[in-house]
């Protein structure tokens, strides 16, 4: 049970959890399990500003009146109301509900020495509803109709894995790993808005809408996808010195094209124990000193679903003399859209000196991001604000630095040291087409996805300089913006 109270009255938090993990020992061979978490939140004044409508008020403003009552409009100008009218119990409700259940079921069949079968089923089920309403005596209404509204939510997402892996050693040297994964994740996400002016009653809340004298909006949403996943991975070993490890997905995603929803991922990483070589097991100041290097591919689907399709949105119509309402185009589908493929490759060194005293790692990588998912803009004359595409090629490139030191460790007494450094440099390699400044949507060859230009500020105009600022179009007293060609004008 956790509960916070927030500085301000009606803002609070409280969550109930509940957690159960159970297994059984079916038979030698097979083994079935469950973790299951509850969760019940309650969360009031998420949406409340009382403390900056306050800060806004007049302070020449008397809250209250001579026989200590509130005054609703303490100032003449009337431009704000009293922000203690805010706090009257009952007249601002902001709660927000939300009951989640994660849970995770397991089978384990130990089909022969070595070979194993595990199925994983994953649902998680979050059901919330943010109820809202604002009472006629308050900022929002000034003394009009009061108001209300509810968000209701239903989310339902659910994994499910097949896994079967094999281990084998092979003359005591030899070390065989397979992994073999199919899988498939839904999510179902179902929502219900409605708000309403005018209730009657006060004291009934968010809880009787329907007695609202008008329905302001009234809305129901769905949004589904898919992800469907195979994994082939093989690790193997010499003596637990050499290491190798090759993996290969396939990811179909919902979300792309019907042409392009399967991306096929490749991986493949080397490594080396040194400290298990003869020429450093005799050092006695390292214990552990391992290179490697790696390069793989990876996809991002992070965009919202339907971004494929030509979506439609509803407008009004005036067919003669009558309204009514009819469809139109909302938005530009892209029917070509792919995954976005990150491919990385990286060499470090992982090493551990004087007993672990001094240990530490080193690395340097290099990220090529092609196919990147962006919103491209569109003048808006043509009705449109923009679409998702795939708009070129990035590349990272860093160093990562890491050193932990156990300065002393004597008596009860610890003192250790971690020092981390990092550096990174992103810039777009190319945009759609080619290696073109893309101006409208603020890319630009060379730079970071997110960069800002602006003048060169140099100083303010001083009353000697009047006929040079007057060229410009300024005036003394105002900012002086570098000329960088000498053409004498700012663009």
């Amino acid at each position: 049970m956790q509960q916070n109270i927030g500085v301000v009255k009606m803002q609070d938090f409280s969550r109930y959890t509940f957690r159960v993990n159970l297994d059984h020992q079916i038979n030698k061979k097979i083994k079935i399990g469950l973790s299951t978490l509850i969760v019940n939140s309650v969360r009031n004044g998420e949406n409340l500003n009382i403390l900056g409508g306050a800060m806004q008020e007049n302070p020449l403003g008397e809250p209250y009146d001579a026989n200590g009552n509130l005054v609703f409009l303490p100032t003449n100008d009337g431009l704000r109301t009293n922000p203690f009218s805010e706090l009257v119990s009952g007249v601002n409700v902001d709660e927000n509900k939300r009951y989640r259940t994660f849970n995770s079921l397991y089978g384990e069949w130990d089909i022969a020495k070595g070979l194993k079968y595990r199925v994983n089923f994953g649902p998680d089920l979050t059901v919330g509803r943010a109820g809202r309403f604002i009472g006629a005596f308050t900022n929002a209404n000034r003394g009009g109709n009061a108001s209300g509204s509810i968000n209701e939510q239903f989310l339902f997402n659910w994994t499910l894995e097949n896994i079967i892996t094999y281990n084998k050693k092979f003359k005591d040297v030899h070390n065989l790993n397979f992994t073999g994964l199919q899988s498939i994740q839904r999510d179902r996400d179902e929502r219900t808005t409605i708000s309403v002016n005018g209730i009657p009653a006060e004291s009934a809340a968010y809880h009787r809408l329907g007695d609202a004298n008008q329905i302001t909006g009234a809305n129901t949403d769905l949004i589904e996808w898919t992800l469907l996943s195979y994994m082939g991975r093989i690790n193997y070993d010499y003596k637990e010195k050499y290491l190798i490890t090759a993996t290969v997905r396939m990811d179909g995603s919902s979300r792309f094209g019907t042409n392009t929803k399967f991306g096929i991922f490749p991986s493949f990483a080397l490594g080396w124990n040194m400290h298990e070589e003869p020429f450093i097991k005799n050092i006695a100041a390292i214990d552990q000193m391992k290179l490697r290097a790696s390069w793989g591919a990876i996809g991002n689907q992070a965009i919202t679903p339907y971004q494929t399709q030509a979506l439609l949105g509803r407008t009004a119509y005036a067919w003669d003399n009558t309204a009514a309402f009819g469809y139109r185009p909302n938005s530009i589908g892209n029917p070509d859209l792919r995954w976005e493929t990150s491919t990385t490759s990286n060499v470090g060194l992982d090493f551990s000196l004087f007993r672990g005293r001094i240990s530490g790692s080193a690395e340097y990588y290099v990220t090529n991001t092609t196919d990147l998912l962006a919103p491209q803009p569109l003048p808006t004359s043509i009705g449109f604000g923009g679409f998702t595409t795939n708009v070129g090629e990035t590349q990272n490139t860093g160093i990562e630095l890491t050193l932990s030191t156990v300065n002393i460790d004597r008596g009860g007494f610890q003192w250790t040291s971690d020092f981390i450094f990092n550096r990174n440099r992103e810039s777009i390699v190319s945009l759609a087409n080619g290696k073109v400044d893309d101006i409208g949507a603020g890319r630009f060859i060379g730079q970071p996805l997110s960069v800002f230009f602006d003048y060169k500020k140099i100083g303010i105009w001083q009353s000697n300089e009047a006929d040079a600022a007057k060229a410009f179009g300024d005036r003394v007293g105002q900012i002086k913006v570098e000329d960088f060609n000498g053409d004498g004008k700012i663009k």
